[in-house]
């Protein structure tokens, strides 16, 4: 893994990031929209605090994580929660390939990744 001082281009991770924000927008999940949204400000500012905080349990922990509200059939907003689950699961995908691209990926990060991928897979 990279050392956090190495260089980055958290600029790729934008485009992805907002998808995954406002499938979470669509469904109410204000905080996890959030989360997500100060990590785009960060990348826009190319922080070096970005790949500490894109590794963070705020998205790939437990209770309240971006991850763990793949499932989006609890939404207040029914319409189209299977299919934006599945792609907010893809989402999730590609920002861990994307991280591990980039040297920035984590242990859990690529355990979580394949369990998805194997979930989408199936």
């Amino acid at each position: 893994m990279r050392s956090l001082g190495d260089a980055f281009d958290s600029e790729r991770f934008v485009p992805l990031l907002e998808e995954m924000r406002d499938i979470l927008l669509r469904h109410d999940y204000l905080a996890q929209a959030t989360v997500l949204a100060e990590l785009i400000d960060l990348a826009h500012l190319e922080s070096t605090r970005f790949p500490e905080r894109i590794r963070e349990g705020e998205i790939w922990g437990s209770a309240g994580s971006v991850a763990d509200v793949v499932d989006l059939q609890s939404s207040t907003n029914r319409l189209d929660a299977g299919r934006d689950s599945i792609e907010l699961t893809k989402s999730l995908i590609r920002l861990a390939e994307e991280m591990k691209a980039q040297g920035i990926s984590s242990e859990r990060v690529d355990f979580l990744a394949d369990a998805y991928r194997r979930g989408v897979e199936r």
